[in-house]
């Protein structure tokens, strides 16, 4: 009988403290599910703000390939100018020598002439 008394006590001790260690556990588990709710919240929030970025990425992307497109049409229409600029420029440039050769032939003639009137009225006087 003294053994058995002995033997309850040991295993009410042994029971007490595997009640505790349980309490400590739950207390435990309590906290991992608090962390974890938290992270869950946490992740959701970091996925909905990456979706937005996400978005905000092929809203930038599409405003980009536009701009790139007008940049495209707008060095064309540049390189066309050019053309034409450079074609206006060769052109009044041939104009310019021809005004120019047609000057000095104005001026030959001119001067030939004046030598023939001159010619012609010595000849009168003469």
């Amino acid at each position: 009988r003294a053994e058995g008394k002995r033997l309850a006590a040991k295993y009410e001790g042994r029971l007490a403290q595997l009640e505790s260690e349980l309490e400590l556990e739950r207390a435990r588990y309590q906290e991992l599910l608090k962390d974890l709710r938290r992270n869950e919240k946490r992740l959701k929030d970091v996925l909905t703000q990456c979706d937005e970025e996400q978005s905000k990425v092929l809203s930038l992307t599409e405003s980009l390939s536009k701009v790139n497109d007008k940049m495209r049409v707008y060095k064309s229409q540049i390189e066309s100018a050019e053309s034409s600029a450079a074609q206006v420029l060769t052109r009044a440039r041939r104009l310019e020598r021809e005004l120019e050769d047609a000057e000095e032939r104005a001026e030959m003639v001119t001067t030939t002439l004046i030598r023939a009137r001159s010619v012609h009225r010595t000849v009168e006087y003469e």
